[in-house]
């Protein structure tokens, strides 16, 4: 069960191995409370992940941090970037030097090619 559940946290929801861990985790706890009523383990499991995955993201929209240069980010349409994938584009962006951030700005945001750049 725990490669299912950690795939459903990590390849369905996006969340980092971190986050993951804390929703498995509560997870398998939330189940030992109610094991007693639970008729199917495995599914129930999978849900309640599921249901935890989206809390998550939820927690983290609501008080995401924005980066000072955040320009270009929320200018995506909406057919391009849902707030899940705005969260992982700014997870990814934190982690690299400012030189890189902007490229990754110019060339996906700004639409300049990468030999303009």
């Amino acid at each position: 069960m725990r490669k299912i559940l950690f795939s459903i946290a990590q390849r369905r929801y996006g969340l980092m191995l971190e986050e993951a861990e804390d929703v498995v985790q509560e997870a398998w706890l939330l189940f030992l409370e109610r094991r007693g009523v639970v008729r199917s383990a495995s599914a129930w499991l999978a849900g309640t992940v599921a249901n935890l995955c989206r809390r998550q993201i939820d927690r983290s929209v609501r008080s995401r941090k924005r980066f000072v240069d955040d320009t270009g980010i929320e200018n995506l349409p909406n057919g391009q970037a849902g707030a899940e994938t705005g969260i992982a584009v700014r997870q990814a962006l934190a982690g690299l030097d400012k030189g890189s951030q902007n490229l990754c700005k110019l060339i996906a945001f700004d639409g300049y090619a990468y030999k303009e750049v």
